[in-house]
């Protein structure tokens, strides 16, 4: 009974720690703020924050860069996920991953390149989900390089034969504002 009462309290210690677990990223806070690219009557704008991201299969917690998006092409709105500006990322949490309300989740992973990696960019026009990537240029706080990558194995969820196909643009400049 002893033994048993000492598993018990191992286990229960051990989840206690593990729920305690956060890991922070002060070099996410470069890229928080509000991005756009316009070219003609073309305008992709992006608004990130910084949010503390849950895993709720491993209660792992960690700073993210969180963020939504709406673009205009030929004038006309696109896609948008404005409406929900600001939503905490943990309340919309479901295994599959498909109706994101956030529809950038990323990090920092090297602070040396600074460049962050977004492993969930949703687009909305395609239900489909890309990898992104912001560089910072060099000596630039306020500008870095977009680069949008179909990703491998990634969520996909839209009609069949639109691998490799992009509904906004895959590379280009962004300012910060």
């Amino acid at each position: 009974m002893k033994t048993l009462f000492l598993i018990s309290l191992l286990i229960s210690t051990t989840s206690l720690l593990k729920s305690q677990t956060v890991t922070t990223n002060p070099e996410i806070n470069k890229f928080v703020g509000v991005w756009r690219w316009t070219s003609g009557t073309d305008t992709l704008e992006i608004t990130l924050e910084k949010q503390m991201y849950i895993n709720y299969l491993t209660n792992w917690k960690s700073d993210a860069l969180i963020g939504w998006h709406r673009y205009i092409r030929n004038g006309v709105l696109q896609q948008s996920s404005y409406q929900y500006l600001g939503r905490n990322v943990n309340l919309d949490f479901n295994e599959t991953g498909s109706d994101l309300k956030t529809t950038l989740n990323g990090t920092v992973y090297n602070s040396k390149v600074n460049q962050a990696f977004f492993y969930t960019f949703w687009d909305l026009a395609l239900h489909k989900n890309f990898n992104l990537w912001l560089t910072l240029l060099p000596n630039s706080t306020t500008q870095a390089t977009w680069e949008l990558k179909q990703g491998r194995g990634g969520l996909y969820v839209g009609p069949p034969g639109l691998n490799g196909v992009y509904s906004m643009p895959k590379q280009i400049i962004i300012t910060k504002l």
